[in-house]
């Protein structure tokens, strides 16, 4: 069975919207859908002919959560997250929107099918989806692998730096992540950020490489 991810991108942030289906049946996975309107994600849903059975959410920021109410009054497909996503995504300090003018305040997410603590794995029409808590980022962000495929929501992302400054960072919890994702990835991965473009396997463990020695020095210095 191939697993096919398509990328869409979110406005007005750019973050990365994946739909992840297979060669096997019209179910599908949407990873992050970060628009309200979630125009472009319907219009390919449509051509595709393909259904939402769960929408995942690697972290609680509402450049990735805005388009869940809309997709769960045209499909029904519950979320899956952590527990923290599910807490701090109904709250507009910790989903941002109090501070985002370009987005609707926030205050309720739809039901949740799984909310999680540590990890979760789940079989999903023969395969098997593995989400990892992975806190730094957020509260709630969480690492998913759906065979080769691995998504990393905001923990890293191509060519920029992990953002730590927001409600629920914290670098030393990035640190720990981070040392974590190195033993989750190998060669074979296809490795998908939560906004520009794909990793590489190497470019992936270089950039973690390079985070977790940049975290640590602010860490030290802030220390003291």
């Amino acid at each position: 069975m191939s697993i096919l991810v398509h990328r869409i991108i979110n406005p007005p942030k750019s973050s990365n919207c994946f739909v992840v289906s297979t060669d096997a049946g019209n179910q599908c996975l949407v990873i992050d859908p970060g628009a309200e309107d979630c125009d472009e994600l319907l219009r390919y849903l449509e051509k595709e002919k393909l259904f939402i059975e769960y929408v995942m959410l690697t972290h609680e920021h509402i450049d990735h959560i805005a388009g869940c109410q809309l997709l769960f009054e045209r499909f029904g497909c519950l979320l899956i997250g952590t527990s923290d996503c599910q807490q701090y995504g109904q709250n507009p300090r910790y989903n941002l929107t109090l501070y985002q003018e370009d987005y609707s305040i926030l205050d309720h997410l739809p039901p949740f099918k799984y909310a999680f603590s540590g990890s979760l794995v789940f079989d999903w029409h023969g395969l098997d989806v593995v989400c990892t808590e992975a806190k730094g980022h957020s509260y709630g962000s969480m690492l998913i692998k759906i065979g080769n495929h691995f998504f990393t929501g905001d923990t890293i992302v191509k060519g920029v730096k992990t953002t730590t400054n927001l409600p629920g960072g914290n670098k030393e919890e990035t640190v720990k992540t981070l040392e974590m994702m190195k033993s989750l990835l190998n060669e074979s991965m296809y490795i998908h950020g939560g906004h520009l473009e794909d990793f590489s396997y190497t470019e992936a463990l270089n950039h973690i490489n390079g985070q977790i020695e940049y975290m640590q020095k602010r860490i030290n210095r802030r220390n003291g």
